[in-house]
């Protein structure tokens, strides 16, 4: 190992494009985690639309739970694009929390 990938390396004894490649994959990780949150949210309330659209004097509600599960949509579709855009790392603490064996949760 050269002195420059000596000086590079930090007390965990990763590299700094080890840190940037494992903070990239768990970027990769959260996001994929949150957009089958949303997607569960999502089913979730077209679900209780569902239950409230045949009852008498519900029909304001049901409205309102629709538009929200169609939100949800929109934002998953939202997230995904910007995704697709461009790449993402987590933060320091987040980094942190995973080379100390946390997972970054």
């Amino acid at each position: 190992m050269g002195k420059s990938a000596e000086a590079d390396r930090a007390a965990d004894g990763r590299t700094g494009a080890e840190r940037e490649e494992l903070a990239k994959k768990l970027a990769a990780e959260r996001i994929q985690r949150a957009l089958q949150k949303i997607e569960r949210a999502q089913n979730l309330l077209n679900e209780a639309a569902a239950e409230l659209c045949p009852i008498v004097g519900m029909v304001r509600q049901w409205n309102q739970i629709s538009k929200l599960g169609d939100d949800c949509k929109a934002r998953w579709y939202a997230l995904r694009g910007e995704i697709l855009k461009k790449s993402f790392e987590v933060d320091a603490t987040a980094l942190q929390h995973a080379q100390q064996g946390e997972g970054g949760r």
